[in-house]
């Protein structure tokens, strides 16, 4: 059973191999993206995992701001409790 690394995009790429599922990186896409997207056009993310990325929780945002703001928008990143997403009260999800 192999499960494809959708790091960096969604589609996989062609292999003789069959892909079972498919491991989300959590820097790759907020939750509230991840919980509004759909994924009829690859089948692979029928079945998915996501990776929390622990060992990124001492990144310097000033490194990668991108990256830290879609962590930090996950509750176990940083230990602190994640206001809901209300497109009301914040500008962006990132704020």
């Amino acid at each position: 059973m192999y499960f494809f690394n959708a790091r960096l995009r969604f589609k996989v790429p062609a292999t003789t191999v069959p892909i079972s599922g498919s491991i989300i990186a959590a820097s790759a896409i907020s939750p509230v993206d991840l919980q509004k997207r759909r994924f009829p056009e690859h089948p692979h993310l029928s079945r998915r995992f996501l990776d929390p990325q622990l060992y990124m929780a001492r990144i310097d945002p000033a490194l990668d701001p991108d990256t830290v703001s879609k962590l930090a928008a996950y509750p176990w990143f940083h230990g602190h409790a994640v206001p809901k997403y209300d497109s009301g009260q914040y500008k962006n999800r990132t704020a």
